[in-house]
């Protein structure tokens, strides 16, 4: 059988593992130097050198908006996440719409909720890039009482959530 030394640390020594495959975890940026050497029965060795380049990812950006900005209750709000990744690609989008830490209200770039009482509530979109690094943003909404010729009374449910992905 074949024999494997790895230099895994790039000090050039052969020694680090053994055995036909080796995982090793950068954990900063740079280029790394890995090699193998491969040994026959008959003492035989050949090695194999690979520079491995390491990127440092950078978290996604993202901005949330509500329309209307100060909504009452029982109406309907529009809320639209804008996110990019400047080295990447955003692979999701999630929300939390009762303000309880939970990103499960929602996914997608445009949801819509109705508050059944007024006062302050803390709205949140996180964006998660395609490396699993993730970006939060916030907004506080006022929702105000109901306007004149409204009932006092909430909507149906207690208020909805739903969503849509763009």
């Amino acid at each position: 059988p074949l024999k494997y030394s790895w230099d895994l640390n790039g000090d050039r020594r052969y020694g680090d593992a053994t055995g036909a495959v080796q995982t090793r975890t950068f954990t900063s940026p740079g280029t790394f130097r890995v090699g193998v050497r491969v040994t026959d029965p008959a003492g035989s060795a050949s090695e194999a050198v690979q520079f491995v380049t390491v990127v440092q990812n950078k978290a996604p950006v993202v901005t949330l908006s509500a329309s209307p900005d100060a909504p009452a209750v029982g109406a309907p709000v529009t809320f639209t996440a804008t996110a990019s990744d400047p080295d990447g690609t955003i692979a999701a989008i999630d929300w939390d719409l009762d303000g309880d830490g939970q990103f499960d209200d929602g996914t997608g770039a445009v949801v819509t909720k109705s508050f059944a009482t007024a006062g302050s509530r803390i709205v949140s979109v996180r964006a998660t890039d395609n490396a699993g690094v993730a970006t939060i943003a916030f907004r506080t909404l006022e929702v105000s009482g109901p306007s004149e010729g409204q009932s006092a009374a909430a909507p149906a449910g207690g208020g909805s959530s739903s969503s849509a992905s763009s």
